[in-house]
């Protein structure tokens, strides 16, 4: 999967930046209340100790397993990706408009 989208200019642009990304990030440390969604490959356990990091960089985190997933999940899965975004962008909406989240 990877190959397929190595030669676009997006992947391209995140390769050639990827230690100065990686850094900034590193160096904002801890995300306060900025919800922060982990979706995680059930068939990449390489990255679970990291991951599991990552939960700590924001009191508003949430992490979840993607099941039959690979490395690349927002290739292999788009759909699930998207939907996961959108839900965590109404529920945003809805705690700055003071709406509760099951409503």
């Amino acid at each position: 999967m990877y190959y397929n989208h190595l030669g676009d200019a997006s992947n391209l642009s995140f390769i050639t930046h990827m230690n100065e990304n990686a850094q900034a990030v590193v160096e904002g440390g801890y995300l306060h209340d900025i919800p922060l969604l982990i979706l995680s490959s059930d068939g990449d356990q390489e990255w679970g100790e990291v991951q599991q990091q990552l939960l700590h960089w924001s009191n508003n985190s949430v992490q979840e397993t993607i099941p039959a997933s690979a490395h690349y999940i927002h290739w292999s899965h788009k759909e699930i990706v998207a939907s996961k975004l959108v839900e965590m962008l109404r529920m945003v909406e809805k705690k700055s408009l003071g709406i509760p989240f099951d409503s």
